[in-house]
């Protein structure tokens, strides 16, 4: 019987070409057929064998939903896997994944808060948002680096400013990373408003699992001027730029709905490490497209000693650079991309995204383009660049063609003459 080569990732392959969620670790020792094989090793298995493999009866998976995952190493022999709404799932093989927070529950021990002794204990979502831990952070006064009184910003304030919105149900894709520096977990996630009113906070944790305290808010949007909860007087607005007498009025759009003609929106984080070790945010969804600032590695917030050009009086719509948001990576112009991920392969930093809509007819696919710095630009294989200076439609989708091809496509929808509906893409899963 004919004999195929099989590595050690036969596991994992074999995972995925069943369906479940999966990815592969660096595990040193692997289980063949009850072989254990180290990572240099190989293993001959016949057809009957493989067929085996693929029986229902070897193998196991327990699932459990995390929507907008992000997955990271737990440096305790499992990955978890964290997702909106407080969700948070973990795993040792990618097989089988045990539920450690569930969706919006009020008892979820996710989120904590330090008390009187100094000691942290679990609190509600409800409870968790409303004072942060963070101090003092370092800024240019002068030119000169300086400390200066952080304040006291109630995240759930801003973000259920409108509508009568809530925190439950508006706590979106947060991304996990370990900061070796501050020896913490580091959680950046979105509080999402409804109308741009949003934010970027940190919690940060001892442990994987938290509980996670809230240190800070790192980027807001929709600033208001009728809106008093809504005052840039609420955020780190001046910290970032300077005093200011009154609301620039390039900022002033949240309240006739153009915010997303002229600027991000405060979702959909993305923290990565440098190749010199500075630490990067990049954020932003559709609307007014992706951005990156810096942040302080000592203490994951935004780096406020870092200045920003403006070129909004020169390009409008077409903004490449601010004070505030910092520097457009992509999009712009309610071109759609979000989920934003950046990696460093080889020679140059990679930018992952999702264009389309999340549904079987939103034309769902994830495109990539590359950079030699972290900030851009970033290009595809045609030299196209990710940022776009007017309207055009980048996906398939029921309600229009195709327009603009920009950016390769690495997965998509599809539907064949034989299907009724179309099977939706995989958006965007972070693997730190």
């Amino acid at each position: 019987m004919k004999k195929k080569r099989v590595t050690k990732l036969l596991g994992a392959t074999l995972a995925l070409a069943i369906g479940c969620v999966t990815a592969f670790s660096n595990v040193g020792v692997v289980k063949v057929m009850g072989k254990e094989l180290s990572e240099s090793e190989k293993v001959e298995l016949s057809d009957d064998e493989i067929k085996s493999l693929l029986d229902e009866k070897n193998y196991s998976f327990t699932r459990d939903s995390v929507h907008d995952p992000s997955v990271i190493d737990g440096r305790n022999g499992y990955y978890y896997v964290f997702g909106s709404h407080a969700a948070v799932s973990k795993t040792n093989d990618f097989m089988n994944w045990t539920n450690v927070c569930t969706d919006n529950k009020a008892d979820s021990t996710l989120f904590g808060k330090v008390g009187s002794d100094g000691k942290v204990s679990a609190v509600s979502f409800d409870e968790a948002f409303n004072n942060n831990e963070t101090k003092e952070v370092t800024v240019l006064v002068d030119g000169k680096e300086t400390k200066v009184d952080f304040g006291n910003f109630d995240a759930e304030a801003w973000n259920t400013a409108r509508d009568n919105f809530t925190v439950n149900g508006n706590m979106w894709a947060p991304d996990v990373i370990y900061n070796d520096t501050m020896n913490k977990w580091c959680m950046y996630l979105s509080l999402n408003g409804s109308k741009w009113n949003s934010s970027i906070i940190l919690l940060t944790a001892d442990d994987v699992e938290g509980p996670y305290v809230y240190q800070g808010p790192v980027m807001y949007s929709g600033f208001s001027t009728t809106k008093e909860a809504l005052s840039y007087k609420n955020t780190d607005l001046e910290l970032a730029i300077g005093d200011l007498e009154a609301l620039p009025e390039k900022y002033d759009k949240a309240d006739s709905s153009q915010w997303g003609e002229y600027w991000p929106h405060a979702i959909d984080p993305c923290v990565f490490y440098d190749e010199e070790g500075k630490l990067w945010l990049a954020y932003g969804s559709w609307s007014g497209g992706i951005y990156v600032i810096e942040l302080d590695e000592t203490t994951g917030l935004r780096d406020y000693t870092v200045k920003y050009d403006s070129d909004f009086e020169e390009k409008g719509k077409s903004v490449t650079t601010d004070e505030y948001f910092g520097k457009k990576i992509a999009g712009g112009h309610y071109v759609s991309g979000e989920g934003s991920y950046i990696q460093h392969i080889g020679d140059y930093y990679y930018l992952f995204m999702s264009y389309g809509f999340y549904s079987p007819e939103g034309g769902y696919n994830m495109r990539i383009f590359r950079s030699e710095t972290p900030d851009g630009n970033y290009v595809d294989t045609t030299g196209q660049d990710a940022k776009y200076t007017s309207f055009a439609l980048n996906y398939n989708a029921d309600w229009g063609t195709i327009k603009d091809y920009r950016g390769d496509r690495l997965m998509t929808n599809y539907q064949w003459d034989s299907m009724d509906t179309p099977e939706v893409s995989q958006g965007q899963t972070l693997l730190w």
